[in-house]
């Protein structure tokens, strides 16, 4: 996404993911060794992958994809980020970006042959959950869909209120591919069309908003022709009536999120952001002084010993194979990663029988310290 117009919530280039490995042998690089690694230190900052968001409930707002190889067809299946990538490996996922109020279906009667690994016990059917024509891999007006074998030549934005993707040129914006598209909240024709009074707020954008008097003084909103409107984020939002007859119309209309300004995307991405630099060390320093104060300086230690032992024997491997002139596939970085994987077994069950020992003795040394006790 731009960042210099997050909230024209631009989606970046088609992303059609398929998790399929190739069976064929391939080169593997530095980053595919370490991807292949079981080592958690690759997850440390990434809390979201690890976790079902479904104790969570219909979340305001989250990250969602869907499964075409479990719900090809409706019923469609809402995963989130977590079960997408340790539930569904070998699946074909599309990347819906951010939907609000969903809950995760991996695992329910939406996926009944995929069982979820992360949290079993979920209900029947998520029954608040809405599903749109996103979830079989169209988008826009006309329903195109996601090539995955070519890149998305027109950019796309999202509409504030309906959530579906939209070109440009189908919204009837006169813009060059090359061309920065304008910021702020697209409301696109159709829901133009529901809600009328969006009209006014193009004529009106910065001063109190009062939805149920413009509905009522307007007759003629809805006689007026427009394709699409774009408001900024930071003013209209905050400037929406909130007297009892808005409230309970925006209320009855399932809009309510937008008295919220935490539902604003550019501020759903802002805390994403400040999330990861809070939790992500800046450098190993950083990590190390972190470890000390919840592990102590033992583990450090013993982590950097870890690591730099894992660095020589991986040197040593590529540098064998370099002088044999041979090429490392993945079979060989697996039975690489298989005899690291041993090793460290062998050694935290080394480490548990010291340990064991070590409580022992002191066990004896208390018994003839005490020998009436």
């Amino acid at each position: 996404m731009d960042q210099e117009n997050k909230d024209s919530t631009q989606k970046p280039e088609a992303e059609v993911i398929t998790l399929e490995d190739n069976e064929e042998d391939k080169v593997v690089t530095i980053n595919d060794v370490f991807s292949d690694s079981d080592d958690e230190c690759q997850f440390m900052t990434e809390k979201n992958t690890k976790i079902c968001t479904y104790p969570e409930g219909y979340k305001p707002r989250q990250a969602i994809y869907t499964c075409t190889t479990c719900a090809p067809s409706p019923p469609f299946a809402a995963i989130c980020v977590g079960c997408a990538v340790n539930c569904h490996e070998g699946h074909t996922l599309i990347n819906l970006y951010t939907k609000r109020r969903l809950c995760c279906d991996c695992g329910n009667s939406r996926t009944p042959n995929n069982k979820c690994t992360l949290f079993e016990e979920k209900a029947h059917e998520n029954r608040r959950n809405v599903y749109d024509h996103n979830f079989d891999g169209s988008f826009c007006m006309y329903k195109c869909t996601w090539n995955p074998d070519e890149s998305q030549a027109e950019p796309m934005a999202q509409c504030l209120l309906c959530e579906d993707w939209f070109h440009f040129s189908h919204l009837g914006m006169d813009i060059d591919k090359k061309e920065t598209p304008p910021a702020g909240d697209l409301i696109c024709v159709r829901c133009v069309d529901k809600y009328p009074w969006v009209r006014a707020l193009m004529a009106n954008p910065e001063g109190t908003f009062c939805v149920v008097k413009q509905m009522r003084e307007n007759t003629e909103l809805s006689e007026k022709a427009v394709r699409f409107v774009i408001l900024r984020p930071d003013v209209w939002r905050k400037n929406l009536c909130k007297c009892n007859d808005c409230l309970a119309y925006l209320e009855d209309a399932g809009l309510e999120y937008l008295y919220d300004e935490d539902d604003m995307l550019s501020v759903y991405e802002k805390e994403l952001e400040a999330e990861k630099e809070e939790e992500e060390p800046a450098n190993f320093t950083e990590l190390a002084t972190r470890m000390v104060g919840d592990k102590g300086p033992d583990a450090v230690l013993y982590a950097v010993q870890c690591i730099n032992a894992f660095k020589a024997e991986l040197d040593t491997m590529l540098k064998e194979a370099a002088e044999k002139n041979q090429v490392v596939t993945k079979d060989h970085v697996n039975q690489f990663m298989e005899k690291i994987h041993k090793r460290r077994l062998e050694e935290r069950e080394r480490l548990e029988n010291e340990a064991a020992k070590r409580a022992r003795l002191e066990g004896y040394q208390a018994e003839d310290d005490h020998p009436g006790d």
